[in-house]
């Protein structure tokens, strides 16, 4: 369990080497961490937060290089040569905690997700489920998204509509 006291205001990516300010207003929440954060961060595959809103962000996905080519991945580079260091984006290792502790609904996890995936871009591709007791919703990132309008493919299945009422799921692409 991670209390409001005990998440960071700044948050340190382990592999991409990016910093981001976060909100002064985290709700407690869970998490299944990494074994050894120290070695590759948190890397919190999932969890629920205290309005009870869940995640998960750790589906692995692949791309092809045409998509690749328009939205390279924000990648990592060490400081040689007498450059800097670059930043990567986010990945598997800081979304949960990026985006957990701050959101009242999934609907609100696509939407600030979104916003941190524009501004930050992403080092791999994920899928990512946020749901509520109202809604499921699947990311599919499969390019960097860097400066592109935060949509990607999502599916909304309205708890009303999944298997248990036996009424076909509907999928929208945005």
């Amino acid at each position: 369990m991670v209390l409001p006291e005990e998440q960071p205001r700044t948050y340190h990516s382990v592999i991409s080497h990016l910093e981001v300010k976060l909100p002064d207003n985290p709700m407690r929440y869970s998490a299944l961490p990494n074994v050894n954060p120290e070695e590759k961060g948190i890397w919190a595959g999932s969890g629920i937060n205290a309005d009870n809103v869940a995640m998960t962000a750790t589906e692995t996905i692949t791309s092809n290089v045409r998509v690749l080519g328009a939205d390279p991945l924000v990648v990592y580079t060490p400081a040689q040569n007498g450059e800097s260091e670059k930043p990567g984006g986010i990945g598997e290792e800081d979304i949960v905690v990026l985006v957990l502790p701050y959101i009242h609904s999934a609907r609100e996890g696509v939407m600030r997700l979104g916003s941190l995936l524009e501004e930050y871009g992403t080092y791999e591709m994920n899928g990512i489920a946020f749901s509520d007791q109202d809604e499921v919703w699947f990311w599919k990132a499969s390019a960097a998204i860097t400066g592109l309008p935060a949509v990607c493919r999502t599916i909304t299945i309205p708890l009303s509509q999944t298997a248990l009422s036996k009424t076909p799921l509907i999928s929208m692409t945005l």
